[in-house]
């Protein structure tokens, strides 16, 4: 039931954050790995216990205070005969106690330390998740161009393998005429394959790539994805 109510709400995550027939930027990977990935979630949480930590042992400063209260009633009450035919009481029927306590710590050098160190790993929590943030992004970015550079690959590919078949439409009806003889013939048609095979190839690698940029982006890895083009001038500016 937690698998299966993990991944309704991937899915709809990944619903909300993808807009529908619109392709994605650079900036919006970048936006949608800032608010979802988990190593970034994570880091936060550690910077987030780290604070805590140290306020936790700042209270080590202040002073301690004891509070009690104590109420006793005697269903009788007590009393004493001094002779005869007279009495009187030894004590009241009810009473009741209350002390307060209170310490101050002057000098504690162990707090000091406890403290110090609380401090220091508060710091050392923010900058890992600055760093963690920087290494997301350097990912994404990263992973982005591969897409982006796959895609332009592929469109060769296409270019090659259109070629392709178009030579094989000539050279099959050459060797109606008798122009070429069988050899010629299943070369072309073995290059033909070579590019459907190629295109294949760079097809299984541009889902992969898409695949691992969705899991980076703390999205579901099956989404369908689709990517500004992005010209030379605008791949310098980014870098």
């Amino acid at each position: 039931e937690q698998a299966a109510s993990f991944q309704q709400q991937l899915a709809d995550k990944t619903e909300a954050s993808i807009p529908q027939d619109k392709p994605l930027g650079l900036e919006d990977c970048l936006r949608i790995a800032l608010e979802n990935n988990l190593n970034i979630k994570a880091g936060d949480i550690q910077a987030r216990i780290a604070q805590l930590d140290k306020k936790a042992a700042f209270a080590n400063f202040l002073p301690e205070l004891e509070l009690s209260f104590k109420d006793v009633a005697w269903e009788q009450q007590p009393m004493s005969q001094l002779g005869g035919m007279f009495t009187v009481a030894m004590q009241d029927k009810s009473m009741r106690i209350a002390t307060v306590d209170m310490q101050m710590p002057i000098f504690a050098p162990a707090t000091w330390l406890a403290y110090n160190m609380r401090a220091r790993g508060e710091e050392i929590g923010g900058i890992v998740a600055d760093y963690t943030r920087q290494m997301i992004c350097l990912q994404i970015a990263g992973l982005y161009f591969q897409c982006a550079a796959i895609e332009e690959t592929q469109k060769s590919f296409k270019a090659q393998l259109a070629a392709a078949g178009e030579l094989l439409k000539q050279v099959t009806a050459f060797r109606k005429e008798g122009l070429v003889n069988e050899s010629q013939l299943r070369q072309v048609e073995l290059m033909v394959l070579a590019r459907q095979t190629s295109l294949d190839k760079n097809g299984r690698e541009l889902a992969q790539a898409k695949t691992e940029l969705l899991a980076a982006m703390g999205l579901s890895p099956l989404a369908k994805v689709t990517f500004r083009q992005i010209g030379r001038a605008s791949c310098r500016e980014r870098v």
